[in-house]
């Protein structure tokens, strides 16, 4: 367990984390460090880093995963986010929904502290679906479409980075307010967001304009659907564009949840009653 001697971890605080991993019966240790072997760049608002996971996957035995990444680099005494730094884990099956996980990052990834040391559980991090007000929803049909939207994200299509918008309601609550910006692909398709075998297609129809609507059953009614609603009386933040605006909006007129991908930072945002309720 001792390969936890990461090179920019500190050597006693790696022997604290692996005694607290098994006092906890911790079934994850992730170190987080700036990557030595990488190019630094001078100028740039980001810093890449290793990410390595040790696995438990039998008692006092661990598989190691590694995988580099580039993150923006936070602000002097603040935590990288943890969310962001671990989605290819999730999306890789590195780490499951049951693990309790212990992190430690350096003192290279623009913090206060020489280490800092987080414990959490990956449910709690990634699918707290229960702490969501689902009244009236289909949790199945909610929980697809959040792992479909959190693949998005990370991974984009082609190279490239998405932003789309899932809007899940009644079928004649969100349709009045569906106008088509090109040929529905769903149209008379009777397919259900659950279904395993789509996933691809959806995510391929992600790079089209405009939102999948889908109801409340799990339905997809439509993709590249334009939201022809007003958003002048909402009270957003800063900074919230045309796709934002228009899964407000929809919340708030109608009792629909939206699930919205940003095509600028990768985050997933979950809207109810014209508001974020919480940001994956």
């Amino acid at each position: 367990m001792y390969d936890l001697l990461q090179p920019n971890i500190d050597k006693e605080v790696a022997h604290s984390v692996a005694d607290i991993a098994r006092k906890i019966n911790a079934t994850a240790i992730i170190t987080i460090e700036e990557c030595n072997s990488c190019i630094k760049e001078e100028n740039i608002p980001f810093k890449h880093i290793t990410v390595s996971i040790f696995k438990k996957t039998k008692e006092k035995q661990f598989k190691k995963y590694e995988y580099p990444l580039s993150v923006k680099i936070p602000d002097q005494g603040l935590n990288i986010r943890l969310r962001e730094v671990l989605n290819t884990a999730i999306m890789e099956k590195m780490l499951d929904q049951s693990d309790t996980a212990i992190t430690v990052q350096d003192s290279s990834l623009g913090l206060s502290f020489k280490s800092v040391v987080t414990i959490f559980e990956v449910k709690d991090l990634f699918f707290d679906v229960a702490s969501l007000d689902l009244h009236g929803f289909n949790k199945e049909v909610v929980e697809n479409i959040l792992d479909i939207a959190l693949e998005i994200a990370r991974r984009g299509r082609e190279g490239k980075k998405i932003g789309t918008a899932f809007i899940l309601g009644k079928e004649e609550e969100i349709v009045p307010y569906a106008k088509q910006l090109v040929l529905n692909p769903f149209e008379n398709a009777n397919k259900n967001i659950t279904d395993k075998e789509i996933r691809e297609t959806i995510k391929e129809f992600s790079q089209l304009d405009g939102a999948f609507m889908i109801n409340s059953e799990g339905k997809i009614l439509s993709a590249g659907t334009y939201l022809d609603i007003d958003s002048a009386n909402l009270y957003l933040p800063a900074g919230f564009g045309t796709r934002h605006r228009c899964c407000a909006a929809i919340t708030h007129k109608t009792n629909a949840l939206a699930i919205l991908v940003s095509e600028s930072g990768g985050v997933v945002k979950v809207f109810k009653k014209g508001k974020v309720i919480q940001i994956l």
